[in-house]
């Protein structure tokens, strides 16, 4: 998770270098300015897109972690219930032991 956001970190600073390029290509002249202009604004979008779908990779991860901490804490009960009934169980075959000896 930590390098996913670390990632995406990198790639919004390379979208921001990207975005100070491109105004430095806006002062140059004539048709390279326009080659130059239009090749960075492609990479600005690409970047932007990048960094939108690790946001969604990033909620992904976030969501599957909870759902498997609920996942685990929900075993626990059912395991924490089980010992519960086994016991309660054992108790009541013990009491009816009694019961039958007497």
């Amino acid at each position: 998770m930590l390098k996913l956001m670390q990632l995406k970190s990198d790639l919004e600073a390379s979208w921001e270098k990207t975005r100070e390029a491109s105004a430095l290509a806006y002062q140059l002249d004539g048709e390279f300015r326009q080659e130059v202009s239009t090749d960075l604004d492609g990479f600005q979008g690409t970047l932007r897109e990048l960094a939108d779908n690790l946001d969604t990779v990033i909620e992904e991860v976030r969501t599957l972690g909870m759902s498997s901490e609920l996942m685990k804490k929900s075993m626990r009960i059912i395991s924490d219930n089980e010992e519960s009934y086994k016991v309660d169980i054992e108790h009541i075959q013990d009491e009816m032991r009694e019961d039958n000896n007497t």
